[in-house]
């Protein structure tokens, strides 16, 4: 039975007064993750998952801010006060630096209802990404014959080989990519194709032949030799909830290739799409499964969903979806199913 992690949770207290020796924490410095800290005060990194139940104020262990406080020791953490399940509610994404602006209405629930839905905002450099039923078409391959350069970022000139097929001219914008990760169903282990990871956005400046060059004005990853150029694709950055179509089931297909476990904040790809009558909007949920209601009894309410997805972009046969809250850490295979929420 798989062991899962239970997602942080925001302690509501009001009027009531507590009273403990603190210690003072460590102020998390940029590069700082739960794993490393983990490592160097406990002496055992793979610690990093009670350091993070020991920082409730931390959603996504992934993502640490320099200046989060950190603590270490049980009793300053306050991890030992514990609430009924209903006086708890799930920490929702940062809203600052351009992430993920929206939060929950309550406690296990979407920001759906009654009255008009703010659009939600997806960073920019997670909502490139798709699985593709097969490679993408290329029209240029980046190329460090020119240049000598190893790996390319934000405004670096890059040189690119032209294909036969290629309409790139000078002044466009294309954009750049990696697709080398193939995918499997989690389930039933079929091919699914390829996860396209974005790159940036690349400004033609000329093209010669089978030479081209340019300069990228749009760095999400780094770029390095080998990486595609395909014709510019639109990335979807922001969205409005709305309800998903009844029936609508499946499976969580991948992530990050970088994390085993997800939650709130991050982007997941799931194996149903346009086809199958997925639209950008559709709230899901993944529902506690079966086979882990006895391991989390009585540690989270069963009756609600282990997390909320908004989907933000879909192909004909995959989508992404962005997890907007989390009571528990996510896996790929994970099955997700329409919200029971409405518009």
């Amino acid at each position: 039975m798989r062991a899962r992690l239970l997602a942080a949770a925001c302690l509501v207290l009001s009027g009531v007064g507590l009273s403990f020796a603190a210690a003072a924490p460590y102020r998390a410095l940029k590069g700082d993750t739960l794993w490393d800290l983990a490592g160097k005060r406990w002496k055992n990194p793979f610690a990093w998952p009670e350091l993070w139940s020991l920082n409730p104020h931390i959603s996504n262990p992934h993502e640490i801010e320099p200046g989060d406080p950190i603590f270490f020791d049980r009793r300053s953490s306050g991890a030992e006060i514990r609430l009924p399940l209903d006086r708890l509610g799930p920490i929702g994404p940062r809203t600052e630096g351009g992430t993920v602006a929206v939060a929950p209405a309550g406690a296990g629930s979407v920001a759906l209802g009654r009255g008009a839905v703010a659009p939600v905002l997806v960073e920019r450099r997670k909502a490139g990404d798709f699985v593709s039923a097969h490679r993408v078409d290329r029209w240029a391959t980046v190329t460090n014959r020119g240049t000598g350069r190893v790996i390319f970022s934000l405004d670096d000139e890059i040189e690119f080989r032209v294909t036969p097929a290629s309409r790139l001219q000078p002044g466009d914008l294309a954009t750049v990519f990696d697709d080398s990760l193939p995918v499997v169903h989690p389930v039933n282990r079929a091919p699914q194709g390829y996860l396209v990871h974005v790159l940036g956005q690349v400004r033609v400046r000329s093209v010669a032949g089978s030479r081209g060059v340019g300069r990228l004005v749009e760095s999400y990853d780094t770029v390095s030799d080998g990486a595609g150029v395909m014709p510019y694709r639109e990335t979807t950055v922001s969205v409005s909830p709305k309800g998903a179509k009844g029936g609508i089931e499946g499976v969580v297909l991948q992530g990050n290739p970088e994390k085993a476990l997800f939650c709130a904040s991050d982007v997941v790809f799931l194996d149903r799409g346009s086809l199958h009558g997925l639209e950008p909007g559709a709230v899901l949920e993944i529902p506690v499964a079966d086979r882990e209601s006895r391991s989390l009894e009585g540690l989270v309410d069963l009756g609600r969903p282990l997390a909320h997805l908004l989907v933000f972009s879909v192909e004909d046969k995959s989508a992404a979806g962005l997890i907007v809250d989390s009571r528990a850490t996510i896996e790929i295979g994970d099955r997700f199913i329409a919200a029971a929420v409405s518009p």
